[in-house]
């Protein structure tokens, strides 16, 4: 690797680590597909960097918060699913369809304006409708489905492909008490499609924690995010892992941050360092 010698801090990317990760994350679930998460600039890794690899690794779903950030994949060239997660405006609603993307819905009016923007360009819009489970951010009851799928059901140019929840506390806990809950809403959901006669294609709800300590989570889609960076989520998701039993996931650090070392002093016992006085040998 040439580093600009003009430079005086950098970070690297490591692609034999993300490879790694992804492999690892691969073979614990099996048939599921893996999505990988790269919102936010991919965790601070580099959108189109990440991307890249992802593309290289042969995964064949993006996950992103923004509209933004898919309309940049796609103009770099990107021809993976993408899956929006985040919110969009309204006025955006053309957008989506003009750069075939699928969006997370949940209410009814941005699925009259996905609608209006498929008829006008004369395309489908692909939606994963996103079922509230016990995080109470996005997302709709079990109980109120029946609303959504009634409109989208008005309007031959939605297609709705996914079926989606999010979990609220599985990181940070070695109970499972609130996951298994909000997993058992999220069954509900499925179970009430199924009752109409219709098997949604992608159900996902598995992030990085529960695709490692879960199976029963990790449905069609499993969306990982901090997990392919080489993170664990937290340390109660490895006390977890082991637990249960698990054999926990190799994982490797993908990014580095590097600097040239400018100086190096001998200082004497008891000396401070810095502005305060902040360090004290």
């Amino acid at each position: 690797m040439n580093i600009d010698k003009s430079l005086t801090q950098w970070v690297e990317i490591e692609a034999a680590s993300f490879r790694q990760n992804v492999e690892q994350f691969r073979k614990r679930l099996g048939r599921t597909e893996l999505m990988p998460v790269i919102k936010s600039n991919a965790y601070g890794h580099g959108l189109l960097e990440i991307a890249g690899l992802a593309d290289r690794c042969g995964l064949n779903w993006f996950g992103v918060n923004s509209l933004e950030e898919a309309i940049l994949l796609r103009e770099a060239g990107f021809q993976q699913k993408i899956l929006v997660l985040g919110y969009v405006p309204l006025a955006q609603a053309d957008l989506v369809i003009e750069y075939d993307l699928r969006v997370i819905v949940y209410n009814l009016e941005n699925i009259k304006a996905l609608a209006a923007a498929a008829k006008r360009q004369k395309k489908k819009a692909l939606v994963h409708l996103k079922v509230e489970t016990g995080t109470n951010r996005q997302g709709i009851p079990v109980k109120k489905v029946g609303i959504i799928w009634r409109e989208i059901k008005k309007h031959p140019e939605l297609v709705l492909e996914g079926l989606s929840s999010h979990f609220a506390n599985i990181e940070d806990t070695t109970d499972d008490y609130y996951p298994r809950f909000q997993l058992e809403n999220f069954r509900q959901a499925i179970e009430w499609f199924k009752q109409k006669g219709l098997d949604i294609h992608f159900k996902h709800m598995s992030c990085s924690a529960a695709s490692i300590l879960f199976p029963e989570t990790h449905f069609d889609l499993a969306r990982v995010g901090i997990g392919l960076y080489g993170l664990w989520p937290s340390k109660e998701t490895l006390v977890s892992c082991r637990l249960r039993g698990h054999e926990p996931l190799r994982l490797k650090p993908v990014l580095s941050w590097r600097a040239r070392v400018a100086q190096v002093k001998n200082i004497a016992r008891g000396a401070y360092v810095s502005y305060g006085c902040t360090y004290r040998e």
